[in-house]
């Protein structure tokens, strides 16, 4: 029992390093970009052990793809005590930009084109990706009602401004740039996201 359990956290670190480094090289190289060799060599294991844990480069970005929505999913519950709607809006879109200081594993790619091709293939990450949108979609059209965000913008415009403004920081945070800049190109966003959005 003792060595099963620690067979599969062996398992699990090794994982979490494979979806590390492709998550750092998709993040500088895009998807196509990567093959399985440079990502074994980024990992620093053999190809068959990268294959023994994903099929294939498909399986890896469905992985982060999941974990990404899952982070996402979880900012919205943590939101939800907040009562301005523009104001939840900005806490969200802030853990958005600023969870790449403390992982950047999960955010890659989620609004990028493959992403929502691997979304659409899983029916779980579909069912998340919908019902993120549609959570969005409500705070959006609920702040608009109540004249705490511009009526005339469009929900998907302004969900799709978001997630281009995460990838930007995240970007960052892949290319190494210091927490500090990070953090404040986060603050500067964000006071361009509230001017863009507010009554």
């Amino acid at each position: 029992m003792a060595k099963s359990n620690r067979n599969q956290q062996k398992k699990d670190q090794r994982e979490a390093l494979i979806l590390r480094s492709a998550a750092n090289l998709f993040h500088l190289h895009g998807f196509a970009g990567v093959t399985m060799d440079t990502l074994a060599a980024e990992a620093d294991i053999t190809k068959p052990t990268l294959y023994n844990h994903f099929a294939s480069k498909d399986a890896i970005v469905e992985r982060l793809l999941l974990l990404g929505l899952q982070q996402v999913n979880g900012y919205l519950e943590a939101s939800a005590h907040i009562a301005f709607q523009r104001d939840r809006l900005v806490f969200i879109l802030r853990c958005m930009m600023l969870a790449g200081l403390d992982d950047p594993l999960p955010l890659v790619g989620l609004h990028d084109a493959v992403a929502r091709a691997a979304a659409d293939r899983l029916e779980g990450a579909r069912q998340l990706s919908t019902q993120i949108d549609t959570t969005l979609s409500d705070i959006i059209l609920d702040g608009q009602a109540k004249n705490e965000i511009i009526r005339e913008l469009d929900p998907s415009a302004i969900i799709s401004v978001m997630f281009a403004l995460m990838q930007a920081v995240n970007a960052r945070v892949a290319q190494n740039t210091p927490p500090d800049q990070v953090r404040e190109l986060s603050r500067l966003f964000e006071l361009v996201f509230v001017r863009g959005i507010s009554v």
